[in-house]
């Protein structure tokens, strides 16, 4: 189908034509110099890269997916090739509406992995003829879907679209104005900009381009600027100019872009209050009450549907790299939900951790994992929880506490070092043998007395672990799902056999 590159969109959605319902007079031409580029999929098959870049092209898009189930056979071949003739390469994923948004977000880290220095800035191209969600619930997704992207490649998003989807569809938000603006407008007058941007960076201005080295039509772009703006705007960019602008994150430059709060090395709290909470989802359905830890949370109801509505989400940066204990605070009588799905970013991979919020009025332990030394890592809990809406079941966003669990003991430069005690000294041949005592068997724990005699655990474990939590908590059942690049996603692609 046509529709899987960009600029090739159907369902009636004209770049240059006439159907918008929202006009804008925001007309934008570049006034300086210009680049020429193409973006390819594999509906272009096998390119001579070395006669495109013969033939003047400084860059190039490439897909790398189609939503959740359609890798692009070519993507790898391309993204090798491009670099390798010295043109500046960027990735993109067609995004489908119909599809969640972290699975796709997900499918296209997988496939991009590292971002080298000098690549473009990730794609995501917001033209799906296919769903309608609704524009709260659209945009909610693409929020989701740039925040997940941007925390594992470092580096903001670019935005495909068009002017009359994205003023229909996102109803014309300004939300996102901050990412890259790449236009389809197929003509040759300069493009109106979506609602939201008063500039492109990027134009898309033929689907029907030709060039050397690839047979057939090909997508043609221009980029607003110099090869100097090009490699500014690239990873690996300018940093420490006092300005966080795109191409700069928290991971590629915090002297530009500081993280909201830091978690030192012994652990912290981080509020719903606070700078790296955020509420998704339409506000209305997000109440905020005088109760929770320092006397504030928010709530909003449960659900069984197959994808959330509303969710809440903690990005986390951490100080050092270790393990640690994480506990939710969840207040009674307004924390209800006795499954949430807590999804757990760190040390590169995710879990879900469901938890009985009503188990605990106040710290709930989640569980303790391994996190990684700076930013990128988040928790994330959905409304989607499979409990039934007519229930008016309660879920809570409130304070998480993060607590060190294998911080090293600093003996202090004044303690000299233990003596070294020698070897043990071995029997005496001489002395009286040891007269064995037998124990006092009430005093040894057992298995009906919940001790760990005879090869017993708490939590599942083996041997005489002792139990991962501190005497007197409630220990709240919780199951753990990986959802790292390792595994494999339940009808996901067969990486094994490409396209």
């Amino acid at each position: 189908m046509v529709a899987l590159a960009p600029g090739c969109i159907a369902d009636g959605f004209d770049p240059g034509g006439e159907m918008g319902r929202k006009e804008l007079a925001v007309t934008y031409c570049a006034e300086g110099e210009t680049l020429e580029g193409i973006d390819v999929s594999k509906w272009q098959g096998e390119i001579d890269w070395d006669r495109v870049a013969g033939a003047g092209i400084r860059f190039a898009f490439i897909r790398a997916t189609h939503g959740v189930d359609v890798i692009d056979e070519w993507f790898d071949e391309n993204w090798r090739r491009a670099r390798e003739v010295g043109i500046v390469r960027g990735a993109y994923q067609f995004y489908e509406a119909s599809q969640d948004p972290i699975e796709q977000a997900d499918v296209f880290i997988d496939m991009v992995g590292e971002l080298a220095p000098g690549d473009l800035p990730p794609v995501v191209d917001i033209e799906s003829p296919d769903g309608n969600p609704g524009v709260a619930a659209y945009q909610d997704e693409v929020r989701t879907w740039l925040d997940r992207v941007e925390g594992a490649l470092g580096i903001p998003p670019i935005i495909y679209t068009g002017k009359y989807y994205w003023n229909d569809r996102l109803g014309g938000t300004d939300e996102f104005s901050d990412h890259p603006l790449w236009e389809a407008w197929w003509n040759d007058a300069c493009p109106d900009t979506p609602s939201g941007w008063s500039r492109w960076t990027f134009w898309q201005y033929s689907s029907t381009g030709r060039i050397a080295g690839i047979g057939g039509d090909v997508d043609r772009d221009r980029f607003d600027g110099s090869i100097e703006d090009l490699n500014a705007l690239a990873a690996g960019g300018v940093c420490g100019d006092g300005s966080c602008t795109a191409g700069e994150s928290t991971l590629t430059c915090e002297a530009d872009c500081p993280p909201c709060q830091v978690i030192g090395p012994e652990g912290g709290i981080l509020d719903e209050a606070g700078p790296c909470f955020r509420g998704g989802g339409d506000p209305q359905f997000l109440r905020r009450v005088d109760d929770g830890w320092e006397s504030s949370l928010i709530w909003t109801h449960a659900t069984e549907l197959d994808r959330a509505y509303n969710f809440g989400e903690w990005r986390l940066s951490f100080a050092e790299a270790g393990r640690y204990r994480i506990e939710a605070y969840t207040k009674a009588p307004w924390a209800e939900s006795r499954q949430a799905a807590y999804q757990i970013t760190h040390a590169g991979v995710t879990d879900v951790i469901a938890v009985d919020q009503t188990a605990v009025d106040g710290w709930t332990p989640i569980g303790e994992l391994d996190f990684a030394a700076g930013h990128g890592q988040l928790v994330r809990v959905d409304d989607n929880t499979g409990e039934p809406q007519d229930a008016d079941v309660q879920l809570v966003f409130d304070a998480l506490q993060f607590t060190r669990l294998d911080a090293p003991v600093d003996p202090g430069p004044d303690d000299p070092p233990a003596a070294d005690p020698g070897p043990e000294p071995g029997p005496d041949p001489d002395a009286e043998p040891d007269v064995e005592v037998d124990a006092d068997p009430a005093a040894a724990p057992s298995p009906e007395d919940g001790g760990l005699a005879a090869g017993c655990s708490t939590g599942g474990g083996s041997g005489h672990a002792p139990s991962p939590f501190p005497p007197g908590w409630v220990v709240v059942f919780f199951a753990v799902r990986r959802l790292g690049r390792s595994c494999t996603m339940a009808n996901g692609p067969d990486r094994s056999a490409r396209g």
